[in-house]
């Protein structure tokens, strides 16, 4: 079986877990199973409304059918269409449902023009239809000269672009259109308004590409993740806080959260945030600290940023 691992390609190109996720998924196909598999990818800028809009648009229009199978996993690549496809879900586009609601931002556009009416009654009027796609696609288009639209309208985040990937969504992940839903781990599979109500979804944890792992006692908590808001890292920081056993938590990764992660870190019971380097050991004493990398191991290069961490201790 010929099978097709369709994804997004950021912009700017970054290789994150979902992308480790994607190579490791395909190398166990390729070599565990008597399939072969391809990751497909299209470049997919989502910093706003329109090219958003657009990489939607660009997988709904994506021609696959010379696979016997396709798997996606995230948005918008489900919106590829295919008489077997499987949806393994990492995530929906959490700023737009999840976390919606940490910004502040109204639900619904208000007082809309006459042309974003009559877009709402086509919603409406084709929800989970995928034969709508073009009609829609092009009265989006349409609305950048329309009579009494403001700007406004096209915020992202905002409550008219999350009224559009909802819908959009809605086709992309319909009965109709996915052959089964599996999600990479139970908490992705129970969470509300990710799957269509009673939908059958497997759970299978994704394998991994690493080499040399093994069983055993562990030493300390550890993730690598990459440092900015969303993951947020700082709630396991301050769960930190709370622990009163002599475990470490070790973070490794970079990004824009890096300064202030560092600054929480250092506050955990008054601990010191002076230069350490993150391979040399802890007394067991040690309690509430932060630490990172000396400025020479921040100098590391970018393949060995797995390696860089800082240490939290109750």
């Amino acid at each position: 079986m010929d099978i097709a691992i369709v994804a997004p390609c950021p912009i700017p190109y970054m290789i994150g877990g979902a992308e480790n996720l994607w190579s490791g998924l395909q190398r166990h196909l390729n070599e565990h199973t008597p399939h072969q598999a391809e990751i497909i990818k299209l470049p997919s800028r989502e910093l706003s409304f329109w090219e958003l809009i657009d990489s939607y648009r660009h997988f709904a229009e994506l021609d696959l059918t010379g696979f016997d199978l396709v798997v996606s996993s995230k948005y918008p690549a489900w919106m590829v269409g295919h008489p077997n496809h499987v949806v393994y879900m990492l995530h929906r586009l959490r700023g737009l449902y999840d976390t919606y609601d940490v910004m502040n931002l109204p639900h619904e556009y208000a007082d809309p023009p006459p042309a974003v009416r009559d877009l709402r009654a086509f919603m409406a009027e084709h929800g989970a239809r995928r034969e709508a796609l073009p009609e829609f696609f092009a009265r989006v288009a349409a609305l950048r000269g329309a009579p009494g639209v403001r700007e406004d309208l096209f915020a992202f985040p905002g409550p008219f672009i999350r009224e559009l990937v909802h819908f959009l969504d809605g086709i992309g992940l319909a009965p109709s259109a996915i052959r089964r839903y599996g999600a990479i781990s139970a908490a992705v599979g129970k969470r509300p308004g990710y799957f269509p109500p009673g939908a059958d979804v497997f759970v299978a944890h994704p394998p991994t590409g690493l080499e040399g792992l093994h069983g055993g006692r562990g030493r300390y908590l550890f993730t690598v993740s990459r440092l900015d808001a969303p993951k947020r890292i700082d709630l396991l920081i301050a769960a930190m806080g709370q622990v009163s056993a002599g475990v470490e938590l070790r973070i490794a990764g970079t990004g824009p959260e890096k300064a202030r992660l560092r600054e929480l870190a250092a506050g955990i019971r008054g601990s010191r945030s002076a230069g350490v380097s993150a391979t040399r050991s802890w007394p067991s004493s040690t309690r509430g600290r932060a630490r990172w990398p000396s400025s020479r191991s921040s100098r590391t290069s970018a393949s060995s940023r797995s390696r860089r961490c800082w240490r939290a201790s109750p």
